[in-house]
């Protein structure tokens, strides 16, 4: 399945990112039935074995299922990679201003006549129309379930996150943070959030705090990314807090798929004293996982008593963590290596 990813988009990378622009809600391009999410634009891909973002929204549905367009504009079909399989077929519809809608993964066999007459005159097609029926992809093997990728880009060339153009599902559990983990420059794991610990200096010259976290768009199943990370410092006295880092999952980093993905992910597995590892799992059968990585955060403000990371979902539910520490830093130096009280048992 990655190597056919990396066969399909490696060659086909446009140079774009994410716009910050605010988003206007049109209709879900499915009809009655469960809207399940799969992978959303910032979520984690493998494309042959160089780590990337996935760059567009997937809606998990049954082969077969009809497809509409959710909005109007000028319409043009045909094949996104050189390989010409059903698979690779995209209908684009661009709107009058100039934002671009792509679909991808629709069978050419149950598209329309007349849209195929449409992108020959450079017609348009109305929001609502039927543009085709997902196509089986299951019989490609690889492990892909039938589904529509679908890509929105502004008149700049610039990605959006999909989801946020679409009506809020329900969303009824809030993200999950599984643990927060604090690394050196080679990956080991100096502390976490779980465990007890003394604080004492460190030589480490580069550290990175870990967040392991994923949301779950209801009604499915499938875990992805959240749509924000912030990381605070918890000041003693009046409960202050000062904000230390944000991530914000709305727009891509940089203007291709794969430009910042090392600094968003911890794409190399972390390790335990112990001798166990911890690393993103993607593939869509398994329970996935996602490191987020701040190397931003190279120290701590005298004072600080703690660290609490909220993580929020699309629809606003959150959730947070707080990771007390034995006794205010002192200085404001870098991370403390962190002598665990208890015996290493991850």
């Amino acid at each position: 399945m990655r190597l056919l990813g990396f066969l399909i988009f490696a060659a086909f990378l446009p140079a774009v990112s994410f716009s910050q622009s605010g988003a206007s809600v049109v209709p879900w391009p499915v009809k009655d039935v469960p809207i399940n999410i799969g992978n959303l634009a910032y979520t984690l891909q493998f494309y042959g074995d160089e780590p990337g973002f996935h760059h567009g929204l997937d809606i998990l549905e049954p082969a077969g299922t009809p497809v509409y367009a959710p909005v109007s504009g000028k319409i043009s079909l045909g094949y996104y990679y050189r390989i010409k399989i059903p698979y690779t077929f995209q209908i684009a519809i661009v709107q009058k201003n100039g934002t671009v809608w792509q679909f991808h993964h629709l069978d050419p066999k149950t598209i329309p006549a007349s849209l195929f007459d449409l992108a020959k005159k450079g017609g348009t097609v109305s929001s609502g129309a039927l543009l085709g029926k997902i196509y089986d992809a299951s019989q490609m093997g690889y492990g892909i379930s039938p589904h529509v990728h679908i890509n929105v880009i502004d008149s700049s060339g610039h990605y959006q996150e999909p989801l946020r153009f679409f009506p809020l599902l329900p969303q009824d559990t809030p993200p999950v943070i599984r643990g927060l983990y604090l690394i050196d420059s080679q990956n080991r794991v100096l502390a976490d959030n779980q465990r007890g610990f003394q604080v004492e200096p460190s030589d480490s010259k580069s550290a990175a705090l870990i967040v392991d976290a994923f949301d779950v768009v209801s009604p499915s199943k499938v875990e992805t990314t959240p749509a924000s990370i912030s990381v605070w410092a918890l000041m003693g006295g009046a409960k202050k807090r000062i904000l230390l880092a944000q991530r914000k999952f709305d727009r891509l980093p940089g203007k291709d798929f794969f430009t910042g993905v090392s600094r968003i992910y911890q794409t190399a597995p972390i390790s335990f004293s112990s001798g166990k590892n911890l690393k993103n799992e993607v593939d869509m059968g398994r329970s996935r996982r996602f490191l987020f990585r701040f190397p931003e955060i190279k120290s701590l403000p005298v004072g600080c008593v703690g660290l609490e990371v909220v993580v929020s979902d699309f629809t606003g539910k959150k959730t947070s963590q707080i990771w007390k520490f034995p006794a205010p830093l002192k200085s404001d130096l870098n991370f403390r290596r962190i002598k665990s009280v208890l015996p290493p048992n991850f």
